[in-house]
């Protein structure tokens, strides 16, 4: 199979083309989706859909994107099995059905095939810098799971936090604004604001003029503020009094999210706390393998969490 895709460019704006060629368990179809906030980018529903085009006989296909606005924007590409949901979001495995692109409509993207999976692994650009920088934010974010590890949790840790500062890095001196965002998004923030307030205000202050929907977003996420010594201490006299209270609000609001889940949803859920593979999964729910995904899916987008990882640390 081999794809390229064309993202717009000098003569023609504000369209997507290419040449997909896939094989007959396929839907000839290739959806478009917006995502508006990085947090969203295993998530799927049909309102994200903005467009749908079909693969003709010769694998091309083409989009207009005259409606986004100015600037650049994550966009997501996917094609579904036959039988299934247009919404079907399949992550990591053979059956990966999805690549991210930034698009504008100057740029012109060309993605081709590297042999193996249905989707293109790796995205080839020309006349355009940010999926360069993007698949390296990608590819950094990745590397720790690439890792055969056998040794200490100590280990683990040392390389998942030198890949941590290598992305804040590259949100520190990149010039482009929802690349640094998405360095940013890929490392550890959430932990990370804490123990480096000042990196967090530097960066906002920075993109101050920046009002889309992922900076908005990413504000809302950061809590960062110069608290003086008695007021830390007032916050941690008023955690300790209010500690059961937040506690339960806290647990409430997880008990909330389980609720969402389906019963072969929960069932799965219990599985990947245990560290259970797809396989493992797949043969205790009997159900395939794309089926399990698929579940894996909704349980991130249910319980607001992004990896494995994090269901195994749901508590």
């Amino acid at each position: 199979m081999c794809c390229s895709i064309y993202a717009g460019n000098i003569d023609a704006t504000g369209t997507i083309t290419g040449d997909l060629q896939l094989g007959d368990e396929w839907e000839p179809t290739i959806f478009l989706s917006y995502i508006d906030g990085f947090d969203a980018m295993n998530s799927m529903s049909a309102e994200m859909i903005v467009s749908r085009e079909p693969i003709d006989l010769n694998g091309h296909f083409q989009f207009n994107i005259e409606f986004l606005p100015p600037g650049d924007h994550l966009l997501r590409l996917h094609i579904v099995k036959k039988g299934d949901s247009p919404t079907t979001l399949i992550i990591g495995g053979k059956d990966e059905n999805h690549w991210f692109l930034i698009a504008r409509k100057s740029a012109q993207i060309t993605i081709s095939y590297d042999g193996g999976l249905p989707i293109p692994e790796y995205i080839q650009v020309s006349n355009s810098s940010q999926m360069k920088v993007f698949n390296q934010i990608s590819t950094l974010h990745a590397f720790p799971n690439t890792i055969n590890y056998e040794s200490t949790v100590l280990q683990k840790e040392f390389v998942q936090d030198a890949v941590n500062e290598n992305l804040k890095k590259i949100a520190d001196t990149c010039t482009n604004p929802l690349l640094a965002l998405y360095a940013l998004y890929s490392s550890d923030y959430k932990k990370d604001q804490d123990s480096d307030p000042e990196f967090y205000k530097a960066f906002l202050r920075r993109w101050d003029t920046i009002k889309t929907p992922y900076f908005q977003h990413f504000r809302s996420q950061i809590h960062v503020s110069k608290k003086s010594p008695w007021r830390i201490t007032l916050y941690a006299l008023l955690i300790l009094l209010l500690g059961i209270g937040l506690g339960k609000v806290l647990i409430d609001t997880k008990k909330l999210r389980i609720k969402k889940l389906t019963v072969q949803e929960r069932k799965i859920f219990e599985l990947l706390k245990k560290g259970a593979s797809n396989q493992e999964i797949s043969e205790e729910c009997h159900i395939e393998i794309s089926t399990v995904k698929s579940h894996i899916s909704s349980i991130f987008y249910k319980l607001k969490i992004g990896s494995r990882k994090d269901a195994m640390n749901f508590k």
